[in-house]
């Protein structure tokens, strides 16, 4: 229902959780992950063996990163502050 209703915030933090992904795992990582999947792999088993931890596993470490105010990219906010935005006007994008 999130996705119908607050897209943009459900877009934003899946980018942003591909980039702590990718900055923690790897570009090689996500590159086996899609292999795995494109050879009919499920993505929850293409995801453990690709990265070395299962995906609720990642999930809890993304969301404790959160937590503990990890995020340095200041120009953007953090998912959680997408998720706990409230509508309103557009942000421009930079």
């Amino acid at each position: 229902s999130l996705y119908r209703t607050e897209s943009d915030a459900v877009y934003g933090a899946a980018h942003w959780a591909f980039a702590f992904l990718v900055e923690r795992y790897g570009v090689a990582s996500v590159s086996h992950l899609l292999q795995a999947m494109r050879r009919g792999q499920g993505f929850d088993d293409a995801f453990a063996a690709s990265v070395g931890l299962p995906r609720r596993t990642f999930q809890a470490e993304f969301l404790r990163y959160l937590e503990w105010d990890g995020w340095q990219d200041r120009r953007h906010p953090a998912p959680q502050a997408l998720l706990e935005a409230r509508p309103g006007p557009a942000v421009p994008a930079p």
